[in-house]
């Protein structure tokens, strides 16, 4: 197994970074460890889709979120 640990000062640093916009924080604060729906993110945080969606994605390329799968998210710590 080869470990790739030439990204860890990366990894550190993203994750540090959080949250960038009132957005991230008005989903980080929306999700926990119990999965929820895309949709039900969408109509309580009140956003547009375009803005969850997107949102949800690059919170998911920080390492702050993880999907499910079946547009189910959850906090990734």
């Amino acid at each position: 197994m080869v470990l790739n640990l030439f990204m860890v000062p990366q990894q550190i640093e993203i994750q540090t970074a959080l949250p960038d916009n009132d957005e991230e924080r008005t989903l980080l604060a929306l999700l926990s460890h119990e999965p929820r729906h895309v949709d039900e993110i969408i109509r309580e945080s009140e956003l547009t889709t375009q803005t969850v969606t997107s949102t949800l994605t690059m919170l998911q390329f920080k390492g702050a979120i993880r999907q499910l799968g079946g547009m189910q998210y959850v906090l990734a710590r």
